[in-house]
């Protein structure tokens, strides 16, 4: 049986979690960041890019990208770090669908509070705020999600 102390502190957290998650106050030290994704499209044959993101609890929908056009979304990570956002992403002459982890909490967390990407034919491209160029790049996932 919760005492009543137990009671009014998990009232003030989730109080908390619920202005932070709005915008109003940034959350305490032990809750993560909010994190921005923004993907360019980048292809070198300069053609419309379909790009359709999602994690587990929301799907971001599907945009269509022009060369050089961006879009972005965010969101605050769990606690658990297990977040992750994949996309699918589309373009003539692609040959066919190519599936990535946009954000991996475990792989992304430390490195960005605004993840840029930018996606080339090859591969998707984070932008390093070290070199400051879109250096860190990686292979497509191999299967579907």
């Amino acid at each position: 049986m919760l005492t009543r102390a137990a009671v009014a502190i998990t009232t003030s957290l989730v109080a908390a979690v619920a202005k932070a998650e709005e915008g109003e106050v940034e959350p305490a030290g032990f809750l993560p960041k909010k994190t921005t994704v923004t993907i360019t499209n980048r292809l070198e044959s300069q053609a419309e890019l379909t790009v359709h993101c999602k994690s587990k609890d929301d799907d971001i929908g599907v945009k269509v990208l022009s060369y050089n056009q961006e879009f972005g979304f965010h969101f605050r990570a769990n606690i658990f770090f297990t977040t992750r956002f994949y996309c699918s992403f589309e373009w003539p002459d692609g040959g066919g669908i190519h599936w990535f982890d946009i954000y991996k909490q475990n792989r992304d967390y430390s490195v960005c509070k605004d993840c840029q990407w930018i996606v080339k034919s090859l591969s998707p491209c984070r932008f390093n705020d070290v070199t400051k160029a879109y250096d860190v790049c990686y292979e497509w996932n191999k299967s579907k999600v």
